[in-house]
């Protein structure tokens, strides 16, 4: 009789407490190599990783971990935000026109007039920018170069051939075949973002600031 009372006076705690086990969300499931995610959209740990001996190249005396948190803040975060940003759809169909653009030799004229020259070192070009034209001559053009929220084909107008990486200047024009509907605003927009550090080990390279603003977890 004491073990029916018990069980009965218990029965109530242990629907609690399946009904709270019931409401908790499972846990994200990210993709291999996760170490952030913005917005949802995962940032693996190569993005980061591949620009690393490009920043070398300008200046050895970056430390890797210096290295690491400029490359994830000024290109992959911004990168990844724009992705979140976007339709699949209208990223693909950007992708598509972009490819088109280049296998017509710069002639479909889905990519409307070209955007006013830009002229700079790498850190006007950011670093993605800056790796594509580093083997062209006046007159040549990359391939389909992803940028926050567009995809863009930048044809090469002058560079000074400053021998130090870091000081030389390029002209270039870019023809754009956007995302999203603003790029340019992606920028101010990020740190509104919901940042998620999947990886412990990666909360030390994200700035203060920006996890204060997004909000990060880990």
């Amino acid at each position: 009789m004491k073990r029916t009372s018990l069980a009965r006076r218990l029965a109530p705690l242990v629907l609690l407490l399946g009904a709270c086990d019931a409401a908790t969300p499972p846990a994200p499931s990210w993709p291999a190599g996760t170490v952030l995610a913005v917005d949802g959209e995962p940032v693996r740990a190569e993005q980061v990783e591949r620009h690393l001996e490009a920043m070398g190249r300008l200046d050895p005396a970056y430390a890797a971990d210096y290295r690491r948190r400029w490359v994830l803040t000024e290109v992959v975060l911004p990168l990844a935000y724009g992705r979140a940003r976007a339709e699949a759809s209208a990223r693909e169909a950007a992708r598509r026109a972009a490819e088109a653009y280049v296998a017509e030799g710069g002639q479909d004229a889905v990519a409307g007039p070209p955007e006013p020259p830009l002229a700079g070192t790498w850190k006007t070009l950011g670093l993605d920018l800056w790796l594509e034209v580093q083997g062209l001559e006046p007159g040549q053009s990359t391939g389909v170069v992803e940028l926050p929220g567009r995809f863009v084909v930048a044809e090469l107008l002058a560079r000074d051939g400053d021998a130090y990486g870091g000081r030389e200047r390029f002209e270039l024009r870019l023809h754009a075949f956007p995302y999203v509907a603003e790029p340019a605003a992606l920028a101010t927009a990020l740190l509104e973002a919901d940042l998620v550090i999947v990886d412990p080990a990666w909360e030390e390279l994200v700035p203060g600031f920006w996890k204060y603003h997004m909000q990060g977890d880990s």
